[in-house]
């Protein structure tokens, strides 16, 4: 092999969590090999968290749109371009991708482009020319989980949803979940009938009961229909439309929709590794790792989807941090105990943190707190005072154990509540804290001070 083949860091995957290892790599001084077998940014910026914000973020400003013609300050009706909309999507994903292609060029990465084959020895096979690197990490993330029902053939996904020839009269949606809810909301504003089936009783089960129940209300407010506690039995294809059966367990039904997208979460890709590398998965998929990303065998870790649980875009940028700073012996390792968990709808939700009943389990006192947004002069000034602020604190110490929000740009106000949690901010601390006024920040500092 030659020279020019080898690496101190060899990356499969160029998405949030590949990029930035590559990145964090490079930086420090690391020879550094990237390899994609599609586009620069992987899901997330192509077909998942940017165009998908995108789209929601136009949704959004339809909807204030109609609410300020609605309340006489504006002669608009609201009326929209889809085709304009996609069109702004597709461009704002490009040039994003470009600058990232060009951030990892001038620091030096080598990007491959092809589908690479991770061989024992820490050797890797792409396009017919192999490669070998002292190190390697799998980023090869996640992709969706279709429903094993007959029918589903039928059924479009996350993907398919970004990029419809229209858009649909009316829409089912299978999943609750965040994929799930973002486009609910997001075709609701662009005027589809939405219809939500979700096999649980209620929205984030793992969550705070008052904040889901209130996002919950929120979105039917909205006119979004929702069927709790039913279970997808099969898709027809009608005159009518795509009829779904579901069962809730007291009975059967039917719902009728032109289109429908299955929302049901996702799964570990992993089918870069092969036999003989040392690289076990657990029995869901994901490749098993330690709290370092170091796999079983010596030298290869995984990061971000890949390895199951946690599948957001700032977890994997967390675990690459934390991969490249156990093979360059230095760097600081972020708190994962704080992850915020963001839902972009209308109104939107985030969390961080433990629940009162997750705060107890661990020992602590919780109590439970709550401001709503209709408190706020802000939220007035900016005629929106729907949702509201929950914390979670302990008792004894008045430790910030947790924080649940409701309301239009609430996962722009997680990251000082992510804040809070990790450095177990208390009372006196929030006490020298000054928030800026009027905001509709200033409501965390108040809701932790109740």
């Amino acid at each position: 092999m030659s020279e020019e083949n080898r690496f101190d860091l060899a990356v499969v995957g160029a998405g949030p969590g590949g990029t930035r290892a590559a990145e964090l790599a490079a930086k420090k001084g690391l020879s550094v090999v990237l390899f994609e077998k599609d586009r620069t940014g992987g899901t997330c910026l192509n077909v998942g968290c940017i165009p998908t914000k995108y789209l929601l973020g136009a949704a959004h400003d339809l909807e204030r749109i109609r609410s300020m013609t609605a309340a006489g300050m504006l002669r608009g009706s609201g009326e929209f371009s889809f085709r304009a909309i996609q069109r702004g999507k597709d461009a704002a994903v490009e040039r994003l991708r470009r600058g990232e292609e060009s951030a990892l060029d001038a620091l030096g990465v080598k990007r491959i482009s092809g589908s690479a084959k991770l061989l024992p020895g820490k050797r890797i096979e792409c396009g017919g020319t192999f490669y070998s690197a002292k190190n390697v990490i799998i980023a090869t993330g996640s992709e969706p989980v279709r429903l094993n029902v007959p029918g589903a053939e039928l059924m479009t996904d996350s993907t398919g949803m970004l990029s419809p020839s229209k858009v649909p009269a009316r829409l089912t949606v299978i999943g609750a979940g965040v994929i799930g809810l973002e486009f609910a909301s997001l075709y609701a504003s662009f005027n589809s009938a939405v219809t939500v089936v979700e096999a649980v009783d209620a929205l984030f089960p793992a969550d705070l009961p008052e904040a889901a129940s209130l996002l919950r209300h929120e979105l039917e407010a909205r006119g979004i229909r929702f069927i709790f506690g039913a279970k997808a039995e099969k898709l027809e294809k009608t005159a009518e439309g795509l009829v779904l059966s579901i069962n809730t367990g007291s009975e059967r039904i039917t719902v009728t929709s032109d289109a429908l997208l299955c929302a049901v979460g996702r799964r570990p890709v992993c089918d870069c590794v092969t036999e003989g590398c040392g690289v076990e998965f657990d029995r869901r998929g994901g490749v098993i790792t330690d709290e370092k990303m170091r796999t079983k065998a010596d030298g290869i870790y995984a990061v971000g989807d890949v390895r199951g649980g946690t599948m957001l875009a700032h977890a994997a940028y967390a675990d690459a941090q934390i991969a490249i700073a156990d093979i360059t012996g230095e760097g600081a390792l972020p708190d994962t105990n704080a992850i915020p968990r963001c839902v972009y709808t209308d109104p939107g939700y985030a969390s961080v943190g433990l629940t009162p009943a997750a705060a107890k389990e661990k020992g602590f006192d919780p109590v439970l707190k709550k401001t709503p947004f209709s408190a706020l002069g802000m939220a007035h000034a900016s005629r929106d005072t729907r949702g509201a602020c929950f914390a979670v604190t302990d008792k004894k110490s008045g430790a910030c154990l947790g924080f649940f929000l409701v309301g239009t740009g609430v996962h722009e106000l997680i990251d000082v509540c992510a804040f809070a949690v990790s450095n177990g901010w208390k009372r006196e601390d929030w006490e020298r804290h000054i928030a800026a006024h009027p905001t509709l920040s200033e409501m965390i500092r108040d809701t932790a001070l109740r």
